[in-house]
């Protein structure tokens, strides 16, 4: 969720309320003892946001004013007939909510107008994005994976029209007035859509993505929106409304989830058509429900998760990620490493915006508590941490409003000076960490922008960007031979790589939060690891992958004897993996789950499965099998359908050192590729360790940070680059686009990393940085080496402009390809962070 704390103006030095005033005093009592998260644990409006029918109010006037324009009358309020027993009063009801529907834009509020156009411009760019081959050709082409899919989408949206028989059959024979209006609010709602549905179909004529002739609208075909997604939603609304406890929601919501992600699967309907259906559902069923349902009879109004409806409505916020490039996470575990932020988990990003909030207001409590008073630059972190999470800091009138704004526009140029690297694959790259942008020798420029809105439990962000880059010629005969070779494979194009000129959207989602449970789908980057130049099984190396998220955004405790495993968080995703050759087209999914045993030790475990694509369907026992199974059993005739997929798990950790734990931290990643677990083969492991000194001795804004990264296991050698991000079905299964999901060291090299920090404040700073890495010659004849060293410079040059440079000078030597080479790199990047957004 996202709460809201209101703080004090900014003051010459931390003049904050006292912890015994502060209105979440019990929350942060001091960095070492338990804190009370359930304190904080609360959400706003359930259904804040989009219009909806008022709440039924008695007539002005009294019962002898009412007339056409009286609202609707609650279903169990009605004098004149029974719930159960004269459900044709439906069709009274049925007229007054198409009446509501068709003529909403007539009665269009001042504040709709805020987020209306943005609505609008986001489904227009939703829709550019299903004619990109990289968006939709992607998705489940071969012919097992559609039938299982449409199989799966008929039998959810089947399974939830049982559920919503069954609980009217309930309501008849246990006289349960609530179960029955339940019932027959969801017919009368999925009446309503079904009618709405087919007026859209009817004027959109889409064709579907597996129809014979020209693609688009008005082409005759029935493609949008998606009537399967649409009263799928439609149910799951009216239902969750009904019953609003959290596990109701979480399974009825979770199975919409699911239909309209097979109809997408099944290449039924292209995402745009399951978005918009999705978003018709769910507000047609509010709609119903707030016009007709008894107030009498419990409901949403009782709540989502505990007995305080004030605290229920503010955990039902959601609250968009942030950024991974941002400037706020090295703020905040910088804090973190000086003792100020007790429960932080570093292995586990990005965090949302209200998870910074609250490790903010943990922050600022702990520095009051303290004994002495915190260092200067504490405090500057603190008090521009507080300006840049202001909506979800200080809020109004203590509450987050509903928000809509631009976040960022952005302006790069990278000119590369030489041959740069950019096959991750096989030999480097130049550029590392980068969302996976395409570079090569010349001029490369990116200008984007990034938006959002924040509407009651609904967050949606779209960041896209227009991206130039130079042409890239073909490797050598003899190298795309070696290639072809070591990665049983055909060998790459002989052709040179298009000049990139495109449109790409990069961390592109829409959310929903469910009691701290937050559901995403879109287009989205993940971070799995405590250290700073990529962790093994995730990082920002690669464009984000479309998928599907469930992650718990806050920590939280069990209860009982297992509090004991301390705070805990976790994700779950399914996402589909673009640009592959063999297989093509596969899935991928992964969890991982981590605790804060003290605050101290923070301790991750990972796991990763690439399987499905062309040659093995996409079903529930293919995904229950790379979820679940732990043998590698195979047919005879290595089938792939019988391959629980190309496994890969992680550990990692990070520990604040006792007696220096405010400014030494040591961490470590551990990946093993299919093995359970590093701990169970650490001899067959990778390895990531490093040592963060948050302060220099005697230069307390000097910070520094070394990291080595090996995945030439010393143990396992004579792979030919064939074990560590390789798979004997799955043999570039690693990649998104051609960048490693992962780490930047590749197959089979050994790295190290450095950098060393001095903050001007927390967004003027000046950083140096080293990297290197060593390719084994079992993998690449004669091996190689690449070395860079950097420069980097962050300044905020006016309030709302924030100035980026940075200069590499780069030597690699890898005979395969040549002589020894030199690059340099250089890039100018202007952002602009506009500071007024609409709230309402």
């Amino acid at each position: 969720g996202s709460k809201s704390y209101r703080l004090e103006e900014k003051t010459p030095q931390l003049n904050l309320p006292s912890a015994e005033s502060h209105p979440q005093a019990d929350f942060f009592p001091n960095p070492i003892a338990q804190l009370k998260f359930q304190e904080y644990f609360a959400p706003p409006e359930p259904d804040a946001g989009l219009p909806s029918a008022p709440e039924p109010q008695p007539p002005a006037g009294g019962p002898a004013q009412a007339g056409a324009n009286a609202p609707p009358t609650p279903l169990g309020a009605d004098p004149n007939r029974s719930v159960s027993l004269n459900p044709a009063v439906l069709v009274k009801y049925f007229a007054q909510d198409q009446k509501a529907i068709w003529t909403s834009p007539l009665h269009v509020r001042s504040k709709d107008l805020v987020w209306l156009p943005a609505l609008g411009a986001v489904t227009g760019a939703m829709i550019g994005t299903d004619a990109d081959s990289d968006a939709v050709a992607e998705i489940g082409a071969n012919p097992s994976t559609i039938r299982h899919s449409t199989t799966a989408s008929k039998a959810g949206l089947f399974g939830l029209a049982a559920l919503t028989a069954g609980i009217y059959a309930t309501g008849l024979i246990k006289h349960d007035d609530h179960a029955r209006e339940t019932g027959l609010l969801t017919g009368e709602a999925l009446a309503d859509s079904l009618v709405v549905g087919e007026v859209l179909k009817l004027a959109a004529q889409r064709r579907r993505p597996l129809s014979a002739g020209p693609p688009g609208f008005f082409q005759g075909g029935n493609s949008f929106p998606s009537n399967h997604a649409l009263l799928s939603w439609t149910m799951a609304s009216v239902i969750a409304h009904e019953y609003p406890g959290w596990l109701t929601q979480a399974s009825v919501y979770g199975a919409a989830s699911a239909v309209s992600l097979f109809r997408v699967s099944s290449k039924n309907h292209f995402p745009s058509d399951v978005i918009v259906g999705s978003a018709l559902g769910y507000f047609i069923g509010r709609q119903v429900y707030n016009a007709h349902h008894d107030p009498e009879l419990g409901g949403a109004a009782m709540g989502t998760f505990s007995h305080d409806p004030e605290e229920d409505q503010d955990r039902a916020r959601g609250s968009r990620y942030l950024a991974l490039d941002s400037w706020v996470y090295p703020a905040l575990q910088k804090l973190a490493a000086l003792g100020y932020i007790p429960i932080q988990f570093a292995g586990l990003q990005p965090w949302t915006r209200s998870e910074c909030a609250r490790q903010l207001m943990q922050a600022q409590q702990t520095a009051e508590d303290g004994d002495s008073e915190p260092p200067a630059q504490v405090v500057e972190l603190i008090d521009r941490l507080k300006h840049e999470l202001a909506p979800e800091v200080t809020g109004v009138d203590g509450v987050q409003p509903d928000t809509i704004g631009l976040e960022s526009v952005y302006f790069r140029n990278t000119t590369i000076s030489g041959k740069p690297l950019r096959d991750s694959f096989h030999f480097g790259q130049t550029v590392v960490n980068d969302f996976g942008r395409p570079y090569w020798e010349g001029n490369n420029v990116v200008t984007g922008f990034s938006s959002f809105a924040d509407v009651g439990r609904f967050t949606l962000h779209v960041r896209g960007e227009y991206q130039h880059a130079p042409s890239v010629p073909a490797f050598s005969p003899p190298v795309r031979a070696l290639i072809s070779l070591i990665d049983v494979n055909a060998p790459p194009p002989a052709t040179p790589t298009r000049e990139v000129n495109s449109f790409r959207l990069l961390d592109t989602y829409v959310a929903m939060n469910l009691n701290d449970f937050q559901f995403s789908f879109g287009k989205q980057s993940l971070w799995w690891g405590p250290g700073q130049s990529g962790p093994f099984l995730f990082s920002n190396n690669a464009e984000p992958i479309n998928m599907f998220r469930i992650n718990r955004i806050t920590p939280f405790q069990l209860p009982g004897i297992l509090s004991h495993l301390g705070w805990i968080r976790g994700e779950f995703f399914l996402g589909k993996l673009s640009g592959h050759q063999f297989p093509a087209r596969p899935f991928i999914n992964g969890q991982k789950i981590s605790f804060q045993l003290t605050p101290n030790l923070e301790v991750g475990f990972s796991k990763t499965t690439v399987f499905a694509g062309v040659g093995s369907a996409l079903t529930l026992g293919s995904f229950l099998r790379s979820v679940i199974s732990l043998s590698s059993t195979q047919s005879q005739t290595n089938d792939l359908r019988l391959d629980p997929g190309d496994r890969r798990a992680g550990f990692d950790f990070r520990y604040r050192i006792p007696g220096l734990r405010n400014w030494l931290t040591l961490y470590n990643g551990a990946f093993a590729d299919d093995d359970p677990s590093p701990l169970a083969a650490p001899r067959r492991a990778a390895m990531n360790p490093g040592i963060y000194l948050a302060r220099v001795p005697g230069v307390p804004r000097l910070d520094l940070r070394v990291e080595s990264v090996y995945t030439d296991v010393p143990s396992y050698t004579g792979t030919g680059g064939q074990f560590i991000y390789f798979n004997n079905h799955y043999h570039d299964a690693y990649l998104n686009k051609g960048n490693f999901i992962g780490s930047w060291v590749g197959r089979q090299g050994r790295g190290m990393a450095g950098w060393s920090t001095y903050w001007f404040t927390p967004q003027n700073k000046i950083e140096l940085g080293f990297r290197s890495n060593k390719i084994s010659k079992d993998f690449i004849p004669q091996g190689g080496t690449q070395t860079n060293v950097s420069a980097q410079a962050e300044f905020i040059v006016r309030p709302q402009w924030h100035f980026l440079g940075r200069f590499q000078y780069e030597r690699w030597n890898i005979p395969v390809l040549g002589p020894t080479t030199r690059d340099l790199t250089g890039s100018i990047q202007l952002t602009y962070t506009p500071t007024h957004t609409f709230s309402w």
